[in-house]
């Protein structure tokens, strides 16, 4: 892109390009200015060094729609900028997949050197942007920047390779950023690439981003897991009659999640069980340990009742090894009625307590 400038009845003349002191800076510029990044709000808010458990991402951006952003920045003097920021961008990706909603307050609080959670932003949008957010983290669906001063053809072609291949739940590209300037005027040029086809990849697949109706998950396993739908069947009844509310989720196949008021926490309402069906698994849940990592007593009650009702369900000693970061996945053709049962009175009492 070629951008002129002219002072007056001057002629139009080319400005100087500029570069930036160093990546610090153009981390600065996009923590401020969020909303640079197609796609994100206008009234999204941004934490740079993030930290992943690899490092820290260089921004991670959340917006009023409770989607997430995550941008790593590198600039043509740094050798990374081809052979590593993609690796770097999708491992810090993959540290906030699964995280809790809790764990992901936490570590921006940190990061940003705040009490104030991020969500505070969005109290207009109520629990919608915190249950939006949740569902995003578990699975994994954010926007990945790659931020740069200068594109270069190896990252184009790396950006449209990964969008023609990864999931809908994934949308990738690069971010240009090139300044410019004139007789003391600073002009900023941003430009992205590749998020057309990003774009164009999320509405060929947006018709499975509305929430999924109950009904669905059972359908589904009709068709591809019968062995699943007798847990399944009573894991739903008792998780009703216990008081728990189940909803459909944004996901690429059937998911259900179920919630619970804690009264240990409160009465707050936490999503303990989610229920997702994998066609090459079949119908399964997640046991949300991670959703309580910051309250390690109801978490530690959690693991014991579920060790002693239901047996070999879990490995209680690697959650614990984990902190409770963690969100075992159970086979539902792995379990008997009886057993779907019990692990529901078992985190029921552990979450009454």
């Amino acid at each position: 892109m070629v951008i002129l400038i002219r002072s007056g009845d001057s002629g139009w003349s080319e400005p100087s390009l500029t570069g930036y002191e160093n990546e610090a800076s153009l981390q600065q510029l996009i923590a401020e200015h969020p909303s640079l990044i197609p796609g994100v709000g206008e009234r999204a808010v941004a934490c740079r060094e993030f930290s992943s458990g690899v490092g820290p991402a260089d921004v991670v951006i959340l917006d009023e729609s409770g989607e997430l952003t995550l941008v790593e920045c590198k600039l043509t003097t740094n050798p990374q900028i081809r052979r590593e920021i993609v690796g770097q961008v999708l491992d810090y990706a993959s540290r906030l997949w699964g995280m809790g909603v809790e764990a992901f307050e936490a570590t921006w609080r940190r990061a940003s050197k705040s009490e104030v959670s991020p969500l505070a932003a969005f109290d207009a949008e109520g629990a919608e942007t915190r249950e939006r957010l949740a569902e995003n983290l578990e699975a994994g669906r954010m926007r990945l920047v790659l931020a740069v001063d200068k594109v270069n053809d190896d990252l184009k072609r790396i950006v449209e390779y990964l969008n023609a291949i990864t999931l809908g739940e994934i949308a990738v590209f690069v971010m240009e950023f090139q300044r410019a300037q004139r007789d003391g005027v600073e002009v900023l040029i941003p430009t992205a690439f590749g998020s057309e086809l990003a774009d164009a990849r999320g509405r060929r697949d947006r018709v499975t981003r509305e929430r999924w109706p109950i009904e669905s998950f059972a359908e589904w396993g009709e068709q591809h897991d019968p062995d699943g739908l007798p847990a399944y069947r009573a894991l739903r009844e008792r998780l009703l009659q216990r008081g728990w509310r189940m909803n459909g989720v944004r996901a690429s196949t059937p998911s259900l999640n179920a919630s619970i008021e804690v009264p240990a926490l409160g009465g707050v309402r936490k999503w303990p069980i989610s229920l997702q069906s994998d066609a090459q698994r079949g119908l399964r849940l997640n046991l949300r340990f991670v959703d309580f990592a910051m309250a390690p007593e109801v978490a530690e009650r959690m693991t014991a009742e579920v060790e002693a009702t239901v047996p070999g369900v879990i490995d209680a000693e690697r959650v614990r090894a984990e902190r409770y970061k963690v969100q075992p996945r159970v086979l539902l053709g792995s379990l008997s009625p009886q057993q779907a049962e019990a692990l529901v009175d078992a985190l029921t009492a552990a979450l009454a307590e």
